[in-house]
């Protein structure tokens, strides 16, 4: 953190190491929606005369790596199995449970307060899923959109498609 005429610069590098996220999120005060264990750097600068200028003024790239997880309170492998059986229905369905996974990278470029999703794959023994989109930092929101795809035959099954987005305390 520099200072000069009543601005601050902030610039933040980092990586991090084999985190259990689940832990992690509870230390933080948030729900644990993800377990597994995270790998990732992270590179960051902004300036501005405010906490809130600076956010906005925010560039950079974070990548992340988690292994071995699940998300929490979406079941996209029991989705997937009633959207060949019941598409209709199905639609209505997709909240609760868990997904596990093997793997799961997200690279993030950061640009004036808003980071674009480059590259974010999720994969499994039964799906593999992959984002796209923006979060911002300045509004503490995502707008991304899902692609969800049974594996390992893809071909032979329907390709899921849906948004992922909302504020950070409720997406």
């Amino acid at each position: 953190v520099a200072g000069a005429g009543g601005a601050a610069e902030v610039k933040a590098q980092g990586a991090f190491d084999r985190v259990d996220l689940a832990p992690l999120l509870a230390d933080l005060g948030r729900s644990r929606w993800v377990t597994g264990q995270a790998s990732g750097q992270f590179m960051l600068e902004g300036g501005g005369q405010s906490a809130a200028e600076i956010v906005r003024q925010t560039s950079g790239r974070t990548s992340v790596t988690v292994r071995q997880g699940a998300l929490v309170g979406v079941g996209l492998t029991d989705f997937i199995k009633r959207v060949e059986k019941r598409p209709l229905a199905a639609s209505m369905e997709w909240k609760g449970g868990r997904t596990t996974f093997d793997l799961a990278q997200v690279t993030l470029n950061v640009a004036n307060g808003i980071g674009e999703v480059s590259d974010a794959t999720l994969t499994s023994p039964s799906l593999r899923a992959s984002l796209h989109g923006q979060v911002s930092l300045v509004e503490r929101a995502v707008a991304l959109r899902a692609h969800v795809d049974p594996t390992p035959n893809p071909t032979q099954s329907p390709l899921v498609v849906f948004d992922v987005s909302g504020g950070f305390d409720d997406i």
